[in-house]
């Protein structure tokens, strides 16, 4: 038997009903396996949850555009940026200035790497590269270190 809908968008049979429910929920179990980022599954079951207990037509479709959201996003991909060159002579004299000065002031507050990485959040091994002059520091990376070492930034970074 097959499934159909008439004008009135009923079903002619309950045969028909069970063939489309049965159709829909395999669907939905492709989409949830495939489609829907596995980080995401239980905020779709959720929403699900929420579109079919909706007690209005608005709380439905604030469900309905959660559910649209979650199914249409678009894949996020990270991938690692490889520079072809070694920094300028400005910027790795500038890294220098910046690695000695976190070295100096980590030196005066009597802390070790590991501690100042405990207190930033940061690697030691990143540390470590940073006081060598062999990273450049990000600007939040140098809050975070003049935060851990209770200084202002400027002390080290005059730029910042």
């Amino acid at each position: 038997m097959t499934t159909t809908l008439n004008n009135s968008n009923s079903f002619d049979t309950n045969d028909g009903v069970r063939a489309y429910v049965e159709q829909s929920l395999k669907m939905l179990d492709q989409v949830v396996e495939q489609v829907i980022p596995k980080d995401d599954v239980d905020n779709f079951k959720e929403l699900l949850d929420i579109f079919f207990a909706a007690e209005d037509k608005e709380e439905k479709q604030e469900a309905f555009e959660g559910l649209v959201e979650i199914l249409m996003q678009e894949p996020i991909t990270v991938s690692r940026l490889d520079l072809d060159h070694e920094p300028g002579e400005e910027i790795q004299k500038w890294m220098n200035f910046v690695g000695k000065k976190i070295h100096r002031y980590r030196k005066a507050a009597k802390m070790s790497q590991e501690v100042l990485s405990e207190k930033t959040g940061l690697p030691q091994s990143h540390i470590s590269r940073l006081e060598s002059g062999k990273h450049s520091p990000s600007n939040a990376t140098l809050k975070k270190i003049a935060a851990a070492l209770d200084i202002e930034i400027k002390l080290l970074d005059p730029s910042a």
